[in-house]
């Protein structure tokens, strides 16, 4: 995009924004490849990314809202499986089956970063969403789709499909959201 770097912003309320800062300094990213931050929050909050330099100076992300986790477990790794052999039917037309896999572990303790054996059940909620594809702000719950696997329907057409698995509070306090790449057909 041009950009010659990206800064971390955050917010209590969502309309108020400020430069994240670590360690006194603002947290600014310059290396396009970096994949993932760790903060260590404090509170609850909102985040985004800020676009410095180029074509899209000032422009932001979209808004991504951050749970405080006093401890926990740690996002080791996700899928999205769309398979055939879910339902039959081949992505992306309506009627596929999609399953998420989630890793989640522990590390040993607050000095040793090796990671735990995989946490059973740390999600503790499944929440389903149809996603506009030029606007991922603008999303519609699916209502009754709550386990960590859905088939998508006439409904989803034209939509991509996201899905926000939730902490179960006390193993794992993160929100994962994970969307689909191909626009139900």
């Amino acid at each position: 995009m041009g950009a010659a770097s990206y800064t971390i912003q955050s917010s209590i309320d969502g309309n108020v924004w400020s430069d994240f800062m670590v360690n006194g300094l603002i947290f600014t990213i310059t290396d396009q490849s970096a994949i993932g931050i760790d903060p260590r929050l404090t509170e609850n909050c909102y985040s985004r990314i800020r676009i410095n330099g180029g074509e899209y100076d000032g422009q932001t992300s979209n808004t991504m809202w951050a749970k405080y986790a006093p401890q926990g477990g740690y996002l080791h790794h996700s899928t999205l499986d769309t398979s055939l052999h879910l339902t039959g039917v081949m992505s992306p037309s309506a009627g596929h089956g999609i399953e998420v896999g989630i890793e989640i572990r522990t590390f040993v303790s607050a000095t040793d970063f090796s990671l735990n054996p995989i946490l059973p059940d740390a999600i503790g909620s499944w929440t389903w969403y149809r996603v506009n594809p030029l606007d991922f702000d603008d999303k519609t719950l699916i209502v009754g789709a709550n386990t960590h696997t859905y088939t998508t329907t006439n409904a989803d057409i034209g939509k991509l499909i996201m899905v926000e698995a939730s902490g179960d509070g006390s193993s794992f306090y993160g929100l994962v959201r994970i969307k689909t790449l191909e626009i139900v057909q």
